[in-house]
């Protein structure tokens, strides 16, 4: 369904109504968002987020699992205000629901190819160069996992080009089911505003370098705000 369902008051008075009067215990909702500027980047819309809001506090009271599909990250935050859990796999695809990206380019000269990498420290895929120099940091803890050991992301010798994206969307999918598995308390939102103030709080400690603005972790701030 359209996001609008969500960040449109009257929509998504509608969608609720719904959800109330239906019989159904179990609900399959896959947003279609908005194209994610820059990209990469996670939903930040004050409107939109509040919905996801609404929707998982008036599941949760009426004793509907809502689940949502092909959300990703943004499902993690979704599920920790209510909803019942979220979908996501190994791909850029399989993550994320929303309207196709147009990045003007001429055909004889493409752009090039940026292999990207989930940073949980930060919440938020990074691409490879970015991914090194944060290997530099006195603060960051390179990820341990079986995919990150045979992708090398402790020690990445091998060219752009080479990163092997299987891998490294493995490890992302790994590190998704991690942070799922911590909202698994009495208290999910206050847990999920930790993770967030934690991303935060290493993302201010980093020194300026030099970097695409689709590194930044601009959600950051709207989902602390949105979690209090």
């Amino acid at each position: 369904m359209p996001s609008q369902w969500l960040s449109n008051p009257d929509l998504r008075h509608r969608l609720l109504n719904e959800l109330v009067e239906s019989t159904e215990p179990m609900w399959y909702l896959r947003v279609r968002l908005p194209a994610p500027r820059p990209a990469h980047s996670q939903p930040r819309n004050e409107a939109l987020l509040r919905g996801y809001q609404e929707l998982g506090k008036v599941a949760a009271s009426e004793g509907r699992q809502v689940i949502l599909a092909t959300s990703g990250l943004t499902g993690w935050l979704a599920t920790s205000l209510g909803a019942a859990g979220f979908g996501a796999g190994t791909t850029p695809a399989t993550r994320t629901f929303a309207e196709p990206t147009v990045i003007p380019q001429q055909p004889e000269s493409p752009w090039p190819r940026r292999p990207r990498y989930f940073e949980p420290a930060l919440l938020h895929t990074v691409d490879f160069a970015t991914h090194e120099l944060l290997l530099r940091s006195k603060d960051y803890t390179p990820c341990g996992c079986t995919f990150c050991a045979e992708l090398g992301a402790a020690n990445p010798k091998p060219p752009p080009d080479q990163w092997n994206g299987e891998l490294a969307g493995l490890h992302h999918l790994l590190q998704l089911g991690r942070l799922l598995a911590r909202l698994h308390t009495t208290d999910p939102q206050s847990t999920a505003r930790h993770q967030v103030e934690q991303a935060r709080a290493f993302h201010a400690s980093l020194p300026p370098f030099p970097t695409h603005h689709d590194n930044q972790p601009l959600h950051l701030k709207a989902w602390a705000q949105l979690l209090q």
